[in-house]
This record gives C-alpha cells, sequence and structure tokens, in this order.
C-alpha cells in the first residue's frame, strides 16, 4: 500500500535534507584540503596534514595518504591519521 501524498512529501523533503548535509560536510572538507595544500609545507606534512583533516571532517576511522616527490617517484606512504590520534586510544578492558 502506498503512503498517502502528503507523507510522500515529507520522505523527499527529508531526502533532499540529508542530502544537503552529506553536500555541506563534503564543501568544509574540500575547503580544509585546500587550506592544507595552500600552505605548501613540503609533501610530508601536507600528506599528515590532509589525513588529519580527512579524518576529522568526514569522520573515517582512518586515513592513510600515499604521495610522490616527483612524478618518476614511487608513492610512498607520507601521512596517517586515525580516530584514535583524536581521541585517545580506547580503554583497556
Amino acid at each position: 500500500m502506498k503512503p498517502p501524498p502528503h507523507e510522500r512529501g515529507h520522505d523527499a523533503v527529508r531526502e533532499v535534507e540529508n542530502q544537503r548535509d552529506d553536500l555541506l560536510v563534503y564543501l568544509s572538507a574540500a575547503r580544509e584540503i585546500l587550506d592544507v595544500v595552500a600552505t605548501a609545507h613540503g609533501v610530508r606534512a601536507t600528506a599528515q596534514e590532509l589525513a588529519v583533516v580527512l579524518v576529522r571532517e568526514l569522520a573515517v576511522e582512518a586515513c592513510a595518504v600515499t604521495l610522490r616527490d616527483r612524478a618518476t617517484d614511487p608513492l610512498q606512504l607520507r601521512g596517517f591519521a586515525a580516530q584514535s590520534d583524536r581521541f585517545g586510544a580506547p580503554w583497556p578492558s
């Protein structure tokens, strides 16, 4: 059975609001990423700052960033951050 039209409208509004909220999170993350890159502190510092920003802004559990110094160099792990870095390690059992 289909929900009444007024309930479908509420569902549509909720969906649009959820999409808007997601978009605001991604735009905030993009702004923070651009701010980090604009500071140009070198590859290692930039990679570490990017990992921290992604963990904080997107609330991912952990983030590893690989970058290279030059286009011909192999990718290397340059930055890593985790939620436990922000909040501390969990209490021992």
